[in-house]
């Protein structure tokens, strides 16, 4: 059992609790410790639970004054209120176009873009000198005798650089929805990088900005870690919080003016005025002399014990690449009076530039005292203030600004909703204290997350509404006027439209914030539990006990919930002022004045002017009690007033608006003027009859054309939003009773917004001519892609009452059911949030499109009032709403969810049947989708912008973000072994603009960069034109070529650049800045400069390619992801000296080529003659070379950003042919406008499109090489040339060894060739089933756009496959001729051979007559000789006659003969048998077979007797 509660014991606990948290509250106000993390209280919200939603800027200002930060907290822009020029801008160095801005915004690293306080990035690490010293004393010996040099040798480093550097961002929040805070890890600046010294995490960064009397107060706050947040591993130096850090201020800065903003259509890059430095030591002051604004700030660090701010010195430093870049003349002179401490800069800038105005301020960092309460209450704060100049302040001395103390600060923030010292403030502008009691109010009735999503839009867009979009008007101190602006940031514009709608939803919130007294018994407490138990007083006791405790917590809740009593109604004086103001702007607009410049522009739209009494009838009906004096002075407001006044008359043409549209605004307007007069606003007269005529006519055609459109429409598209949003205001205005049941405007509408389809087809980006046999068409995307149309059915609940609810949709459960169908549309448009809780407009990529939707600002304002709607009208169901993530994940739908078929009606029934019907009805889709009958909607969530808007490689550049391109960055940078002797990484200086200029110096005429622009018209150059005069084609595209000439009748769309200055900076300012959006880079010559360059900073992504292309490999290779790549490399066999095709400059790789032997030259130069050509293939010079082409094209992940990269060495000489690369341009850049709605098929289209036109390339060069070897295989005449024409040419023999060499060559080319078409065709392959898959959601417009590229691409895959079987032919003729002169030569040599061998039998027969002939002269020759002798000899006796020497003769013959005749037999007698020999001849005598057989009978006995 709980005791009771002792009051006494309470109150004297509650006294010291409250001097406890006094003290702390004290500390708390003190040297801005309330910026900690843990000290920020209830007025801070944290957008965390955001950052994983597409990142934006967050605006920020107060009366007037209004300033940009991008992602990471970074000043980008300024504005202020100017009574000559209505507003003067200052902004950072990037473009002023839309494209330019949301990439911007979206970096958390602005670099050169922001102007405001920051760290230095890239600083050298500081030493202490005491510690370096006794460092340098300790290691420097072991090093010298380990040949290791020290850190500080390396760096050498003492005084300077920083002791930290900035790590992530860690928090992204604001303070009362209003002045911006973001957060980063502090790390400790180490010389040694890598991953094997990680960061080493010293404490916190935050960065606070906010207005207070026209000036920007940036505080940044440097904090340790604290002992609870570091881990017992974690490395933790204090000593380097004795050091010291570099800050940044100022950079390259632009000034504008609001009317050239608008006269330029918001794409002015710079005022042509004289800017020039007048800074001193103590204050940055750059002056716009002829514009007469100006900037100036001061950076101040607070001591430390936080009593005063001490001013720091600023030094310049200039970054040289982008200073001479930016000022083309030449770089600016520094001259240093020491006497006024004034750096001077007499340099005039050229129009569109900027000066680039660095100035650094290096702060020590405290010594920890007693005062600052030692280490463990470390912390150092900077301040700068910095506020935007004009008129007569350019001229006066700058004077040193007030800072205000911390303590000032905290109430001009309002950090806690009671100053201190104070009880209760009446006017407490606490809203994040006031908006988190609402939530926890809702949370505890509705149990719903999504309340907190929908209170953070809400209470956002009102302080963006409140403290940016409201400027003064200056018409006069009597009857002081606000102008509403749209977007400060990006395009300023006074915008009627945009008013109105924020005028309507600062009325709601006014109504919500002031019924909250009403509504707090019936919504704002929490129900106490009712909980009846019945079983004894011991129930009833803990019960008692319950209730008690319930009933303390209600006692704090009523002291919170009076307090945001208290806070709203502070808000609500502070709404009612700002619409007197705003209504009074609008009464002026009414009066022909032209005093104030900050009228609305209207180049195309005058409807917008029906806006003015649309508002003002709108705030006089919803402030019913309201005396307002702005629409007093309308008393005497007469009918010519409004004939003279802006508003255009009832005959004005309009163009191209919607003509519902024109009528809606035309009945609101008079019927405005009309209740106008019924209240007493506007004289009698008003209230005529013929006034009353009108407004009843245009009532009744309002009502034809909206009704009319849901039968005439055939689809919903985006421009039926705006007119569904006018007509739900009829029953607002007053203007027609809402019944559902009958034909009304609003009810037409809620019928059209009911029955709409999803997109199953999107549309082309432009209008095609009907020419070609298409209708009109429509160019937007799909309606489902805009978050306003997701709100339209939203809004359709909330016109409804239950009954008219559950007649429509045929279901009886009612609130319940619409409460769920409520939470799921408010999830689609959910979708559509961004990283500060606001809507993101649409998601439009047409250029046009997309500048429209962003630009209008009201999308927030439009949802937040039907949040208010919702609230007001449809009862919430305690504990039963659904979750809804705020990271905007899907809801899981429900049965009662399972409403939409093709419509977005509910047809609910018993859950069985139900469930039955969806079941069968899926089916039958499914069936009917397998046989083409239906097409599914399209997945318009795919259309989402990712968390960056704008690809890095858009971004990055080697003007903005420098440190990118410098080591360690570069090292880590993946470069393919091949290109590693090409492309060296950077040395410790890194990549600069020097690098580029060095490369256009070794590189003449070597490359060619064609750029496809952001603009809202594009230019066609084919047959079929877009539908738009010619006399009004934009250029879109931007050409750039050194000392390229443009030719004779060359079209105004190609800009050609002829100095080097354009092309570097190019190649150094990022894509964004230049408004590109596609680069094409057709290089002619890869020299190694250009290797480097490119993988390093032009094109990363193609080194995979690039290494192909060295290499001389043949390959197509596709990559899907974040970044999506097609390449691919082919080649050619070219003759370097023919007369069309030519070797522009020696590349850095070697070809491999082939030359005529010159052994063959002389059977070439006859093969001329007997074809009668001659050859370039004969000269002694000529060699055919093999060049390869590669292509790389790299976009993000939905394709509406890329980067194309076209390699090819050889170019065409013909001059009458127009070159390739503006070719390139102008049919890319068609597929990119046309098929703006689906870049992932325009891609690869665009793709196929220079696939085709390196297939014609390949074609003509291969054809032209071949027709150079056909004079080398003769005619087909010589095959009717006889063997004896053949046997009797001398020559035959080298013209067979040509015609060898010939077919090698060709076999060569073969190989290469199929190698290419192989490639091309799984490119072919790869792209189109891409293109394929997405077919189906394609409009038959576009679907025929698509076929016609693709008849385009496979033409020219045609042709090369032709110019293959004319090689094949070629090859096959050089064989049948190389056969036949072959088998030629072998019959020849065989019929030579015939007859040599009669020649040798005949030889042979003669031998053998001869050797007969010997043989019988032999014994003659022998007996005479031997008669012969003389008788001296003693060789013959004495008596030896005539008949001896006869009978010699005889005798000596026959012996001869007999020999002769039995010479075999003798030979084999005496001869040695062999082994072989004597198998053969085994029964022939043989003197050695005896005397062996002798030998073996000898030996016999002898064996037997042993």
């Amino acid at each position: 059992m709980r005791e009771q509660w002792d009051l006494d014991s309470l109150k004297a606990e509650e006294e010291e609790i409250y001097k406890k948290e006094k003290d702390e509250a004290r500390l708390k106000r003190k040297r801005f410790n309330w910026l900690s993390h843990d000290n920020r209280g209830a007025s801070y919200i944290s957008y965390n639970q955001f950052s994983n939603l597409p990142a934006t800027s967050f605006e920020f200002g107060a009366d007037g004054f209004a300033g940009a930060c991008n992602g990471g907290g970074e000043l980008l822009h300024l504005s202020a209120p100017s009574k000559d020029h209505g507003l003067i801008f200052a902004r950072g160095a990037f473009s002023s176009s839309l494209y330019s801005c949301i990439s911007r915004a979206q970096t958390e690293h602005g670099g050169s873009a922001t102007f405001g306080l920051r760290l230095a990035r890239d600083q050298t690490p500081y030493v202490h000198p005491t510690s370096r010293s006794n460092r340098l004393q300790k290691t420097s010996q072991s090093k010298q005798e380990q040949g290791i040099h020290s850190v500080e040798e390396k760096y050498d480093y003492a005084s300077e650089g920083s002791s930290f550097r900035l790590g992530e961002m860690i928090e992204r929040g604001c303070f009362n929805y209003r002045w911006p805070l973001n957060e980063h890890s502090l790390l400790l600046n180490s010389p040694l990088e890598g991953k094997d010294n990680p960061d080493i995490d010293a404490g916190y960064c935050t960065r606070l900005s906010y207005f207070k009397h026209g000036v920007c107060y940036q505080v940044i706050r440097l904090e340790p870690r604290s002992w609870r947040d570091i881990d017992q591993g974690d490395i933790y130096p204090l000593s380097c919080w004795d050091g010291q850090v570099i800050l940044e201020i100022g950079g390259s800065i632009y000034f504008q003016l609001l009317k050239n903003i608008t006269a330029t259509g918001g794409e002015d890059n710079g005022s042509s005025a004289s800017i020039k430095d007048q800074s001193s030591t103590k204050c940055l002051r750059i002056i716009d002399e002829r514009l007469h604004i100006g900037l100036e700030a001061q950076v101040y660090q607070l001591s430390a014990d936080g009593s005063r701010a001490i001013s720091l010195d600023l030094t310049p430093y200039l970054n040289q690449d982008a200073c001479d870049l930016r000022q083309p003349s030449q770089p600016p002179c520094l001259n240093f009076n020491s006497s006024e401490s004034t750096f001077g800069v007499g340099q005039n800038i050229d129009d569109e530039a900027s000066v680039n105005l660095v100035y650094r301020a290096t702060a020590k960092l405290h010594t920890p005292s007693k005062e600052s309460g030692g280490y463990g209450n470390r912390s150092e704060t900077f301040i700068a203030a910095i506020r935007l100049i004009h008129s007569a302040d350019t001229i006066a001395a700058s004077k040193d600004l007030e800072i205000p103390s911390s303590e000032i600060m905290h109430e001009d923030v309002w950090v806690e909703p009671v100053p201190a010292g104070s009880v209760f403030e009446s006017d407490s502008q606490a809203t994040g204290v006031m908006w988190e009691t609402i939530l926890q109010w809702r949370d505890l009735h509705t149990d719903s997350m999504s309340e907190f999503t929908e209170i953070s839009l809400i209470a956002r867009c009102l302080e963006k509404i409140l403290q940016v979009d409201l400027v003064p008007s200056f018409y006069g101190t009597e009857n002081p006027a606000l102008a509403v602006i749209s977007n400060p940031f990006m395009r300023p514009i006074v915008s009627l439209r945009s008013l109105f709608w924020k005028v309507r939803f600062l009325a709601k919130v006014h109504h919500f914030l002031a019924g909250l007294r009403k509504n707090h018994t019936d919504r704002g407490s929490p129900k106490l539990p009712n909980n009846k138990d019945k079983k004894g007083e011991k129930s009833q006791q803990n019960e008692k006990e319950d209730s008690n405790a319930l009933a303390f917590f209600a006692e704090f809740d009523e002291l919170d919930r009076s307090q945001m009593i208290s806070i709203a109604a502070s808000q609500c004086n502070r709404i009612r002022n700002a619409i007197e103001h705003i209504i009074s702007f609008l009464v002026e607009l009414l009066s022909p004045s032209e005093s104030t410049p900050l009228l609305p522009q209207f180049p195309t739209d005058q409807s917008e002017l029906y806006y003015i009494t649309m508002t003002i009838w709108y705030v006089v009906k919803s402030f019913r009690k309201t005396k307002w004096k702005s629409p007093s002075r309308l008393r005497n407001f007469k009918q010519e007033d409004l004939t003279v006044s802006r508003i255009p008359p009832d005959n004005h043409n309009f163009g191209a608006v919607d003509k519902r549209k024109i009528i809606l605004l035309k009945w609101y307007h008079y019927g405005s003027l009309l209740s106008l007069a019924d209240r007493g606003i506007l004289p009698s007269y008003w209230r005529s009859g013929p006034m009353k005529k009108r407004v009843y006519s245009l009532s009744n055609a309002a009502t034809t054309a909206c009704t009319g459109s849901t039968e005439l429409k055939s689809h919903y598209s985006v421009d039926d939003e705006i007119v569904d949003r006018l007509s739900f205001l009829a029953h607002e205005l007053g203007m027609e009773e809402f019944d559902a049941t009958a034909e009304t405007v609003t009810s037409a509408s809620i019928q059209r917004v009911r029955e709409r389809e999803f997109t199953k087809y999107l549309n082309p980006g432009v209008s095609l001519l009907k020419a070609r046999g298409y209708g009109f068409q429509e160019t937007s995307g799909p309606w489902e892609i805009h978050a306003l149309c997701h709100n339209s059915r939203v809004n359709v609940l909330t016109l409804e009452s239950e009954s008219e609810y559950r007649k429509a949709t045929k279901d009886y459960r009612g609130n319940e059911t619409r409460e769920k169908e409520v939470a799921v549309y408010k999830n689609k448009v959910y979708r559509f949030l961004n990283s500060e809780a606001t809507l993101i407009p649409c998601w439009e990529r047409s250029p046009m499109k997309m500048r429209s939707g962003w630009l209008q600002s009201e999308a927030a304002a439009v949802h937040g009032s039907t949040l208010l709607d919702i609230h007001n009208r449809i009862p919430v169901i305690p504990k039963l709403s659904p979750k809804i993530s705020p990271q905007i994940r899907p809801v899981v739908r429900t049965e009662a969810e399972r409403y939409r078929n093709q419509a977005d009606g509910f047809i609910t029934d018993t859950t069985d049947d139900f469930d039955k019907d969806v079941l069968s009805a899926r089916f039958r889709e499914m069936i009917r989708e397998l046989k083409g009958e239906i097409v599914r909607p399209i997945n318009w969530e795919s259309f989402r912008p990712p968390l960056q808007y704008y690809p890095d490689s858009f971004i990055n550049s080697l003007e903005d973000t420098p440190h990118l391109f410098r080591p360690p960055v570069t090292d880590n940078v993946f470069i393919p072994t091949t290109l590693t002797r090409l492309a060296e990484r950077p040395g410790s200086g890194g990549l600069g603009r020097h690098d580029l200029e060095n490369l256009l110096n070794e590189a003449q005429d070597s490359f060619t960069i064609l750029d496809i622009l952001v603009s809202q018209q594009i230019l066609s150059l084919r047959k079929y034109q877009i539908s738009r005069p010619y006399s009004t084609m934009l250029p879109d595209m931007r050409y750039y070529r050194l000392r390229a000439r443009p030719a004779r009748g060359q079209r105004a769309i190609i800009k050609t650049y002829n100095g080097e200055l354009e092309i570097v900076k190019a190649l150094f300012d990022s894509l964004v800045d230049q408004s590109v959006q596609h680069r094409i880079l057709y290089i002619h010559k890869l020299t190694k400069k250009f290797v480097q360059v490119l993988a390093f900073v032009v094109h990363p992504e193609a080194v995979t390619c690039l290494s192909n292309h060295v290499l001389h490999t043949l390959r197509f290779s596709f990559h899907k992801g974040p970044i999506w790549m097609t390449s691919i490399t082919v080649g050619s066999w070219i003759l370097a000296n023919t007369e069309q095709m030519t070797l522009k400059h020696e590349s850095a790789m070697t070809n491999e080529s082939v030359k005529l032997p010159d052994e063959l030259r002389g059977a070439a130069q006859d093969a001329e003659r007997l074809r009668g050509r001659n050859s370039a293939l004969t000269s002694s010079q000529s060699r055919v070379s093999f060049f390869v082409s590669s292509a790389v094209l790299t976009t993000n992940a939905f394709g509406d950003f890329s980067r194309c990269t076209i390699i090819s060495e050889v170019k065409d000489e013909n001059k009458k042919m127009k070159r390739d690369e503006p070719v390139i341009a102008e049919i890319s850049n068609e597929i990119w406008q046309v098929f703006v709605h689906q870049p992932q098929t325009a891609r690869c289209l665009v793709f196929l499109h220079v696939l085709g036109m390196l297939c014609a390339k390949l074609c003509k060069q291969y054809r032209h090489t071949i027709t150079e070897f056909e004079f080398i295989v003769p005619s087909t005449e010589a095959f009717l040339l006889k063997e004896r024409d053949w046997t009797q040419d001398s020559l035959s023999l080298s013209r067979f060894q040509l015609i060898l060499w010939g077919l090698d060559c060709l076999y060569k080319f073969r190989n290469s060739l199929k190698t290419s078409i192989a490639n091309i065709l799984d490119a072919k392959k790869e792209l189109l089933d891409q293109i394929h898959e997405q077919a189906a959601n394609r409009s038959l417009s576009l679907q025929a756009m698509c076929q016609e590229y693709i008849a385009n691409f496979e033409s020219g895959v045609v042709e090369l496959t032709q110019v293959n079987e004319y090689l094949e032919s070629n090859i096959a003729l050089a064989v049948r001729f190389k056969d036949a002169l072959s088998e030629t030569l072998a019959l020849r040599d065989s019929r030579v051979g015939l007859t040599q061998n009669e020649i040798s039998l005949d030889q042979n027969n003669a031998i053998q007559a001869l050797t007969y002939l010997t043989i019988g002269y032999l014994p003659l020759g022998l007996i005479t000789a031997i008669f012969a002798i003389p008788q001296e000899q003693n060789v013959l006796f004495q008596g030896m006659g005539p008949w001896w020497f006869v009978g010699a003769i005889f005798i000596l013959s026959a012996a001869t003969y007999i020999v002769v005749a039995w010479l075999s037999l003798i030979v084999d007698f005496f001869k040695f048998p062999s082994t072989r020999e004597a198998r053969h001849r085994e029964n022939r005598p043989n003197l050695w077979k005896g005397l062996r057989n002798i030998r073996q009978q000898l030996h016999s006995p002898d064996k037997s007797l042993c």
